[in-house]
């Protein structure tokens, strides 16, 4: 969809209830995003619709629990998202489906909160935030089937996105625990050599 990037070529695209989370598909052409639309206990659940706002509809999805955080793998046929499992005392666990919500397999199975899944660029693998109870949240990695999860940060970590090659993340490193400059800032993760690096930085006096 062509436009503006300015507040001049604004353009709301939805009308009714709360939606977040907006997520273009590989081709521009889609939008996932969460929406409380049309549900009476105002959970959210994973919706989709073309760039202009049209066609806009809520992805099939099995059980009762909200169904969240939706991103598109490469070939816009897979949406990886989070699920709240019954029994599982609140913790959110990683999914995909295909595009009209059939195909669901999960990917995580612990007690921590597993959010903000992000499919890397070749589709191999996706990033995500896992926050144990009582801890700071990390950034781990695994392959697209869910094998090989293993932590990628270690000073806080959420929110991760990656780079077009897939070498690196940039992510929001957090930590509720400790009130710092080295907090509450925007760091990379590179893959390849292991390090981790803030590009943005908190002013001393922001932290009492």
């Amino acid at each position: 969809m062509a436009g503006s990037v300015d507040s001049a070529g604004v353009i709301a695209i939805t009308d009714q209830g709360t939606n977040i989370l907006p997520r273009w598909d590989p081709t521009g052409q889609f939008i996932a995003f969460d929406s409380d639309v049309g549900d009476n206990q105002g959970r959210l659940f994973v919706w989709v619709m073309r760039a202009d706002g049209s066609e806009r509809h809520k992805v099939l999805t099995q059980g009762s629990g909200e169904v969240r955080m939706a991103d598109w793998n490469p070939s816009g046929t897979i949406l990886v998202h989070i699920r709240y499992p019954p029994g599982v005392n609140g913790a959110s666990e990683i999914y995909v489906m295909d595009t009209t919500g059939t195909g669901v397999m999960r990917l995580t199975n612990n007690t921590a909160m597993d959010l903000y899944p992000r499919f890397s660029p070749q589709g191999d693998r996706i990033a995500f935030s896992r926050q144990s109870e009582g801890q700071v949240p990390q950034v781990w990695v695994m392959n697209a089937d869910g094998s090989g999860q293993h932590q990628v940060t270690s000073l806080g970590g959420t929110l991760p996105e990656w780079s077009l090659d897939g070498d690196s993340l940039l992510y929001v490193r957090e930590n509720w625990k400790m009130n710092s400059s080295a907090y509450g800032v925007v760091a990379i993760h590179s893959l390849v050599a292991g390090s981790e690096e803030s590009v943005t930085s908190r002013h001393p006096s922001q932290c009492p």
